[in-house]
């Protein structure tokens, strides 16, 4: 019998083979807030701006977190061997925690509510989508990914009760964080695969992020050139946080009525385009006027971004018009704390990482909402959700983010097992134009 869990998209595994877990993921952004210990529900996209990142000063991040980047190891202060210890001591970390009879025992509870709720809506699993994911579980790294967000969930919720597991640790804040991103480096190594071949799409991958003087770019969003020179990204992408949660703290989570209005992006905003990472580009919002944004809305957390100075001439995207259930998806982005541009001269020298495993799919659809199973981290939202047709790679929407029981996207109530939803650009544009 196939067991079910899902932590951060979907890392599962055959109940003989592990212990089933159920969690979410915070995004490395939270991780470094005090903010993040407070609660694990509410909306909570994996952006800069809305998840507060204070890593403005690369020395407070205390562990590396993109290795591959020369900015980014060399902003961490630490040595080889000091990295190797932590993340040694990191890897025992999540691998005793995984095995925690407490932890596993509150997990299973969670898992067994979930699982008296959501069968008649998420419906049985197709057979082939069941073939694929029995293979998926079977790679021993299945199981290691799984480990690692066990273990970051662990360290956010029950810090108290597994701090003994950390070994040499003496179970202090300054010792949860720095476990936290050490574990977070193994998360992004196992379960996301190194990008090695430029993918077809890649002159439409977007990255967007602060420019700091001399040559510092900062990623918090990412996007996707539907056509020319209009890319589509997350419309919470372009609002401070400081007037997201001033909303939120005076109207409160249930007012939908009123709206912040946008008419350009937060300063110096820019637009990079992975196939010539040399050259940033201003932006600007369509339509012209700006838009409205409530955070208590996710169903509208999409916007189109013109990329001032660049060419036109791309065609439009091949675009599925209707997400169905169980498609297989691909999600592909960069994991960069800190991008030195005097240093980065293509898209190899950025650290992009994909989901392209078989747990990476579509589990649910709610107009405009795409409820997907994608391992996800920080600075995703807005990165494309890519699906893999018989006639190829086809856009079908961006990622948001993730949403609570509290606050649910499209009327999808989820607790712990989908945390992760899309919306998909057919729905939209059928409703607001192409714009």
């Amino acid at each position: 019998m196939l067991r079910i869990s899902f932590v951060l998209g979907m890392t599962a595994w055959l109940s003989t083979v592990a212990p089933a877990l159920s969690s979410e993921l915070v995004p490395l952004g939270c991780i470094l807030t005090p903010e993040c210990w407070s609660s694990s529900s509410g909306a909570r996209p994996e952006s800069a701006t809305e998840a507060g990142l204070i890593l403005t000063e690369p020395d407070a991040l205390g562990a590396p977190v993109a290795t591959e980047t020369v900015a980014s190891t060399e902003a961490t202060g630490h040595s080889e061997d000091e990295r190797q210890a932590l993340l040694g001591r990191a890897r025992t970390f999540a691998n005793a925690v995984a095995k925690a009879a407490p932890f596993r025992k509150q997990l299973n509870a969670l898992e067994r509510a979930e699982r008296n709720e959501f069968p008649g809506v998420i419906g049985p699993w197709p057979e082939a989508f069941n073939e694929r994911f029995k293979e998926y579980v079977k790679f021993p790294r299945t199981k290691a990914c799984a480990a690692d967000v066990t273990a970051l969930a662990a360290i956010s919720s029950i810090w108290g009760e597994v701090a003994s597991l950390a070994g040499g640790f003496a179970g202090s804040e300054a010792d949860r964080q720095a476990l936290a991103i050490a574990v977070y480096q193994l998360y992004l190594t196992d379960c996301f695969e190194r990008v090695e071949t430029a993918p077809d799409y890649l002159d439409r991958l977007v990255l967007l992020g602060s420019f700091h003087e001399p040559s510092r770019f900062m990623p918090f969003c990412a996007g996707f050139l539907l056509k020319d020179n209009v890319m589509v990204t997350a419309r919470h992408c372009v609002v401070p946080i400081g007037e997201a949660e001033l909303f939120l703290g005076y109207y409160g989570p249930d007012e939908r009525a009123k709206q912040i209005h946008v008419t350009k992006p937060v300063p110096l905003t820019r637009a990079m385009l992975l196939s010539d990472p040399r050259k940033l580009y201003s932006i600007q919002i369509l339509p012209a006027g700006g838009v409205d944004y409530n955070p208590n809305i996710p169903e509208v957390d999409t916007l189109a971004l013109v990329l001032k100075g660049l060419e036109e001439g791309r065609e439009m995207y091949p675009l599925v018009a209707e997400p169905q259930q169980w498609m297989n998806l691909e999600m592909t982005g960069v994991h960069d704390v800190l991008i030195d541009l005097s240093v980065v001269d293509a898209w190899e020298d950025m650290t992009m990482l994909a989901d392209r495993t078989a747990s990476c799919t579509v589990f649910y659809v709610s107009p405009p909402c795409l409820f997907h199973s994608c391992q996800t981290r920080f600075g995703l939202s807005g990165t494309p959700l890519l699906a893999r047709t018989s006639d190829g790679i086809a856009l079908i929407g961006i990622h948001a983010g993730s949403v609570g029981a509290e606050r649910p996207a499209c009327d999808f109530k989820r607790k712990y097992s989908f945390p992760n939803y899309g919306l998909a650009l057919g729905a939209v544009l059928a409703v607001g134009g192409e714009q």
